[in-house]
């Protein structure tokens, strides 16, 4: 697949961007603010206890930036890698190899990856949470060099809601693929969403709320 040069550049930017982030909030999101309503129990102050859902996020994130530093290892033959297998180092490895990863096929999967962990670690360590609810299958197809359509983009659509939407009642912001980031919709957008997907339950969407007691 050729890429041009605008496309290298967004991607290595936007990798390098990622790992600024994750790199900033990774000792945060490991004690995050607590959600509202969230269970607390009291343990003894030298070990405080890690949110399950923090837990879970930083598990997920250690985990493609571990595989990624790997496949960078191994397709450009390096003997030396990360300077720890720590989330950081990982992140500040790949942003090291970010011009080649962009030149990669696989760039832009890399680059979604790292924007997610980023933006979910950010949210963590700062007490922003969002919320995903599953909408369906994201409709929009695949287009190959040629401008054919091989086939349907493999990514699941979620609408997104912030604490900040649900304690106003408010609709998501927006619904988005998690496989690429360019498909998305705004509510405008939802109702000829809905035709392509043949349901969308925004209705149910507004009844998520975030409890606060």
């Amino acid at each position: 697949m050729s890429l041009d040069t605008g496309d290298i550049h967004r991607t290595r930017t936007a990798i390098e961007t990622a790992v600024d982030v994750i790199v900033e909030f990774w000792p945060g999101s490991a004690a995050p603010p607590p959600q509202p309503g969230a269970k607390t129990r009291t343990v003894p102050a030298s070990k405080p206890p890690m949110p399950v859902h923090a837990l879970n996020a930083r598990d997920a994130a250690w985990r493609d930036l571990r595989s990624w530093a790997q496949f960078v290892m191994g397709e450009r033959d390096l003997t030396v890698g990360p300077r720890t297998t720590d989330g950081p180092d990982l992140a500040l490895f790949l942003a090291r190899h970010a011009d080649w990863l962009a030149r990669h096929e696989v760039g832009r999967y890399c680059e979604a990856e790292l924007h997610r962990h980023a933006r979910t670690l950010r949210d963590l360590a700062t007490g922003s949470y969002t919320r995903r609810f599953p909408v369906g299958a994201c409709p929009e197809p695949v287009i190959d060099d040629a401008g054919v359509e091989v086939g349907r983009c493999p990514g699941s659509l979620f609408a997104l809601m912030r604490r900040e939407d649900a304690a106003e009642a408010l609709l998501p912001k927006v619904v988005r693929c998690d496989a690429d980031r360019e498909h998305v919709w705004s509510p405008s957008q939802w109702h000829a969403l809905g035709k392509r997907l043949g349901h969308i339950e925004t209705g149910r969407m507004t009844s998520y709320t975030y409890r606060t007691g």
